[in-house]
């Protein structure tokens, strides 16, 4: 059965249509783009893409201690989490998408998920998978 176009009336914020292998591709991009091999961008705008743009006078309140936010300090289209990972989120009802690289590994993880998380149980699931892949991430540096 053919389904229909998915749309959303809040596009302007996401409604990308992509795919884990595609989003590995960007994120490989993003990973080169930081160390200054980047192919899409000149250097002087990855320079920019990667330069926070905050300082901490800019926040009223900020979690310090939460390893999956993005939002301890931002660019442009980039999180900087305060573990020094460097990424973006994203999501609409029923997508989710974590794309982060570590700077100095140049190792990054993409989870792309089609399902619910507004409760406590889908949000825990999707932490673990995100630990797990975490774990693999780790393996791979050593």
């Amino acid at each position: 059965m053919a389904f229909p176009y998915y749309g959303l009336t809040t596009y302007p914020d996401g409604g990308f249509i992509s795919s884990v292998a595609d989003l590995g591709k960007y994120l490989q991009e993003l990973i080169r783009g930081y160390q200054g091999q980047g192919t899409v961008l000149r250097p002087e705008s990855y320079r920019e893409l990667f330069r926070p743009q905050l300082v901490a006078s800019n926040f009223e309140q900020r979690n310090e201690r939460n390893p999956y936010s993005e939002s301890y300090n931002v660019g442009v289209f980039m999180g900087f989490g305060y573990t020094g990972f460097i990424g973006h989120t994203g999501g609409d009802p029923g997508v989710v998408a974590l794309l982060f690289f570590d700077p100095n590994s140049g190792i990054g993880r993409v989870l792309l998920l089609n399902t619910n998380l507004a409760n406590k149980a889908g949000g825990a699931a999707m932490y673990k998978i995100w630990d797990t892949l975490a774990k693999y991430q780790q393996r791979i540096k050593r």
